[in-house]
């Protein structure tokens, strides 16, 4: 798999996640309110996966995907659910479905790496598909979502009407934007979030274990049989007031 990494003029480095696919387990939908794009106002979330990659100190990576709140046919929120959940929204689900219900759901994801028009290398989740039968699913160890993510979510406003007007994101000297300074790619708790119960359990991937015993309110496959739930991670975010793949990283 590829690794690299980032080094900038503030000292930071900034490690790629490998390219790949890897056992995931989302942790939280975070709304993020309305936020001033090159298109206009646009009103975002963010789904925030714990990834089964860890860090030289064994923490788990964590890997955020941002998008607009919408289900039409064309947008990358309902090509993600339609992938993970096996199969297309149904009429019903489209009409009114509840993005809470992704939190707490395994997922097997493939990390890509997205080059900038700045030059520089970014990981994305690409594709987001159910686990497959042979492997268990990924226990949430207790993950926070990233700094980066609190702090976009405090700049979100209630109404379009409130967004400051679009700013090009200024660059350093050296061209580039700098990264967003991960240090050993930890992030410390963030203040509201409650770490599930089962928090602390090993997890691991094993051969042989059966399929998904089928579906669950919500549209989601439950974990390979023989294993026990996955306890629902809760968070509190602030007031609902959403990022489209589209759209900038958050540099």
């Amino acid at each position: 798999m590829a690794e690299g990494y980032f080094v900038n003029d503030q000292g930071g480095e900034f490690k790629l996640i490998p390219q790949g696919w890897v056992p995931a387990i989302c942790f939280a939908m975070l709304p993020m309110g309305f936020h001033a794009t090159k298109w206009g106002p646009k009103e975002q979330i963010i789904i925030c996966f714990e990834l089964a990659h860890t860090t030289d100190d064994g923490k788990r990576i964590v890997s955020c995907k941002k998008y607009n709140p919408t289900l039409n046919g064309d947008s990358y929120l309902k090509k993600d659910l339609d992938t993970w959940m096996s199969s297309p929204l149904t009429p019903e689900q489209l009409k009114n479905f509840n993005l809470k219900n992704v939190e707490g759901q395994p997922a097997y994801v493939c990390i890509s790496h997205k080059k900038l028009d700045n030059g520089k290398t970014w990981p994305e989740i690409s594709v987001i598909s159910p686990m497959p039968g042979n492997m268990q699913a990924l226990q949430y160890s207790g993950a926070q979502p990233p700094d980066w993510v609190l702090k976009k979510q405090k700049e979100g406003t209630a109404t379009a009407e409130e967004c400051q007007p679009y700013q090009q994101p200024q660059q350093n000297q050296s061209g580039f934007n700098p990264p967003p300074q991960h240090g050993n790619g930890f992030q410390q708790p963030a203040q509201g979030f409650q770490q599930p119960a089962n928090q602390g359990q090993q997890d691991h991937i094993d051969e042989g274990q059966g399929a998904p015993a089928g579906p669950v309110p919500g549209g989601f496959d439950t974990p390979p049989q023989g294993q026990s739930e996955i306890a629902q991670p809760t968070f509190n975010p602030p007031p609902a007031s959403g990022f489209d793949s589209s759209d900038e990283v958050p540099f």
